[in-house]
């Protein structure tokens, strides 16, 4: 694998040499993420990220599109982690983050947001400012699904690789 990367941020293409997070797990994770965002662009580019740090990426643009999936996927769990933004249009991504976890224990919850003070959220696990950008959010997730997959205990799926 290549140690360059390209991450798209505010719309503009940028060559960077590949963090070691993203190095550790391009091509590696089967990890599956739902981002939640109401701004098109916004998911668009997170998604494109994620799916080229070797990422499996679901979308949402609203809370209740986002419960939707996850009930969907609710008895295996496929989903390894959601990443919210904390300004949805019908819900807060702090009440998405409990209502998740209602649904989903040990689904792990990271919140996102424009502002850089941290939502008071009992139910998420993380909490990241958009402005930190891609690199920042790159490094987090690997942290994020290693204690998720120490958390779980299904059957169904395998534990992530040790450098994911």
């Amino acid at each position: 694998m290549a140690d360059r990367c390209v991450m798209f941020w505010n719309g503009k293409e940028r060559a960077h040499a590949a963090p070691a997070c993203v190095r550790s797990v391009m091509g590696d994770c089967s990890a599956v993420l739902l981002c939640v965002d109401d701004d098109p662009d916004g998911l668009r580019i997170r998604k494109l990220v994620l799916e080229r740090a070797g990422y499996r990426v679901l979308t949402a643009a609203s809370g209740e599109e986002a419960m939707s999936l996850i009930a969907s996927r609710a008895p295996d769990l496929l989903i390894d982690l959601l990443i919210t933004d904390q300004l949805l249009p019908s819900m807060l991504g702090t009440q998405l983050a409990a209502e998740a976890k209602r649904l989903c224990p040990e689904l792990r919850v990271l919140i996102l947001s424009g502002l850089f003070e941290s939502p008071d959220a009992a139910h998420a696990d993380g909490f990241l400012c958009k402005l930190d950008g891609p690199a920042a959010l790159l490094e987090r997730i690997p942290t994020m699904l290693k204690a998720a997959a120490f958390q779980r205990r299904s059957s169904q799926r395998t534990e992530l690789p040790h450098d994911c």
